[in-house]
């Protein structure tokens, strides 16, 4: 009766929940489970190096590309941040200053004139002419004048040319203030822009280095030249190292722009090959690429000795120009290369 009942309806329950449990797992239709194909092992080893070999079908479907390692000589580089500087309060000095130069002018000619005026008053009355003293005493009052408005229109002109000296140096300063400048008329024009570039802490500009170049983010291959003007009398408060002032031609170039600057540390040149940056992958933390050394045959390289230029590496040693470097599929030989290291999901 009923306690039977209840005890069915338990079971309908526990078959329920074990059911449940096992997901509903469904045997194969031969009644075994299937098994995974074994993953290929593609690694080898040239010559004590990591390598990959690739069966001829998985090698034309990868798309592999190779290109031809360039020779390179090198100048021994390091890097600074760099900025477009707006000239646009250099300009506003400009304006007072010539002013105050135009007064200085005027009251040159006034004071000529009255110095004139006195000496033939005094003349004339040297020689007994009919002039009063009060008419000499009166020009020479306008000459004493003409005195003390010229030396405070000095002083005005020496403010304004120490005010800039202070934020642009000397000779940017003396650019700026000369009637007629070419050098300045290129900035005024943008033919040319004027570059800041800031050290870090603890570097310095090389003596004897009279060029850097400048470039917009890592593109050191597509980087200008940039002719050294002078040192900037002010840093940037959060760098706190040294810099300077650069000329460049201003195709390109924008006010504000933020820049990256390459400066000669002043060695010798170095020889070796440029290895692009597309060629390159990342390993362990450490840049590596892969040298095809048989048709079916690649290698991996360590590049933790070279120099990243932003857009590809140079290396002065251990390759050589002419070595073929894969530049589209590195990606995928590094995957097959530590594919056996990865366990199948069902592996524990």
């Amino acid at each position: 009766g009923f306690l039977r009942e209840a005890w069915e309806t338990v079971e309908a329950a526990l078959e329920a929940f074990v059911a449940s449990y096992r997901g509903g797992e469904q045997p194969d239709e031969d009644g075994g489970e299937e098994e995974d194909e074994a993953r290929p092992d593609h690694r080898t080893l040239y010559q004590g190096h990591p390598a990959v070999r690739l069966e001829p079908a998985l090698l034309a479907s990868s798309g592999i590309r190779t290109d031809r390692l360039h020779p390179m000589s090198h100048v021994p580089e390091f890097r600074a941040d760099a900025q477009v500087i707006d000239i646009v309060p250099l300009l506003s000095l400009r304006t007072p200053y010539f002013s105050t130069a135009a007064e200085q002018d005027v009251l040159a000619v006034e004071r000529q004139r009255w110095r004139q005026e006195i000496d033939r008053l005094r003349r004339l009355r040297k020689e007994g002419g009919n002039v009063a003293l009060s008419r000499l005493q009166q020009a020479e009052s306008e000459l004493r004048s003409i005195r003390v408005r010229q030396e405070a229109a000095r002083r005005r002109m020496q403010g304004l040319r120490d005010e800039a000296v202070q934020i642009w140096g000397e000779t940017i300063t003396d650019w700026a203030l000369a009637k007629d400048s070419p050098r300045f008329r290129r900035l005024v024009t943008r033919e040319d822009r004027l570059i800041l570039v800031l050290l870090r802490p603890g570097l310095s500009l090389p003596e004897g280095v009279m060029s850097v170049y400048i470039g917009v983010g890592d593109q050191r291959q597509r980087a200008r030249e940039a002719r050294r003007i002078s040192p900037a009398p002010r840093t940037d408060p959060l760098l706190q190292g040294t810099s300077w002032y650069f000329l460049t031609p201003g195709e390109g170039l924008r006010t504000g722009m933020r820049l990256q600057a390459w400066v000669p540390t002043g060695g010798a040149a170095e020889e070796g090959v440029r290895v692009p940056e597309e060629a390159v992958v990342w390993y362990g933390g450490q840049p590596w690429i892969y040298l095809r050394m048989e048709e079916d045959l690649f290698v991996r390289h360590s590049l933790s000795g070279g120099r990243d230029l932003g857009d590809g590496w140079f290396v002065a040693g251990g390759l050589e120009p002419g070595q073929e470097v894969v530049t589209h599929g590195a990606q995928l030989l590094l995957s097959e290369e530590f594919n056996w290291q990865i366990p199948d999901e069902d592996e524990e």
